[in-house]
C-alpha cells in the first residue's frame, strides 16, 4: 500500500541540507510547503491552471489554503505554525541582523513544540536539529490536512459525526 504523503516525504528529506544549516533550511522548508499550500489552493479551484499563472505571495497563499481547509482536521494550529515559519523566512530575505531572525526562528520552534511537545533529549545526535525537526512536523501536518477531502467533512458532520 502506498502512502499518500510519500513522494513528499522523500521531496523533503532529498532537499533538506544534510548539516542542518538553519538558514538554508529555513528556504527549502519555505519552499516546499509554499507548494503543498498550491496543491491545496488547486484542489479547491475549477481552474487550477490559473494558479499555476498567477503570482500570489505566500502569505496569499497560506490564507486561500486556509480558507479552503479550516475545519477539515484538528490540526488548525499549523496555520499559525505557517504564518510564524513566513515571518522567519521574509526576515532572512529582507535583513542582515542574525539576531532578528534567530528570534523569528524561535517563536516558530516554541509555536510548534507548544503543541506537539519538546523534542526528546536525544533528539539532536545526528544533522537533525531542532528547526528541521519542528519543520517536519509542520509539513507532514500540512501534508495531513490537504490530503483531506473537505467535502467528506462536510458528509461526516451533515451526518452527525463530528469526530473528523
Amino acid at each position: 500500500m502506498r502512502m499518500y504523503f510519500e513522494p513528499h516525504l522523500v521531496k523533503f528529506v532529498k532537499h533538506l541540507p544534510k548539516d542542518g544549516n538553519a538558514e538554508l533550511s529555513l528556504l527549502k522548508v519555505h519552499l516546499l510547503i509554499e507548494e503543498i499550500l498550491s496543491l491545496a489552493i488547486e484542489r479547491n479551484m475549477k481552474r487550477p491552471d490559473l494558479l499555476r499563472k498567477s503570482q500570489l505571495s505566500f502569505e496569499q497563499k497560506r490564507v486561500l489554503a486556509q480558507g479552503f481547509l479550516t475545519g477539515a482536521s484538528d490540526c488548525e494550529w499549523v496555520w499559525e505554525a505557517i504564518e510564524k515559519l513566513n515571518r522567519a523566512r521574509n526576515k532572512l530575505a529582507h535583513y542582515l541582523d542574525n539576531e532578528v531572525l534567530e528570534k523569528k526562528m524561535e517563536a516558530f520552534m516554541q509555536h510548534v513544540e507548544n503543541v506537539e511537545g519538546p523534542p526528546p533529549d536525544d533528539a539532536f545526535n545526528g544533522p537533525m536539529q531542532r528547526f528541521q525537526l519542528s519543520a517536519f512536523k509542520v509539513f507532514m501536518h500540512t501534508l495531513h490536512i490537504v490530503e483531506i477531502d473537505p467535502s467528506d467533512v462536510k458528509i461526516q458532520i451533515m451526518l452527525g459525526d463530528r469526530k473528523a
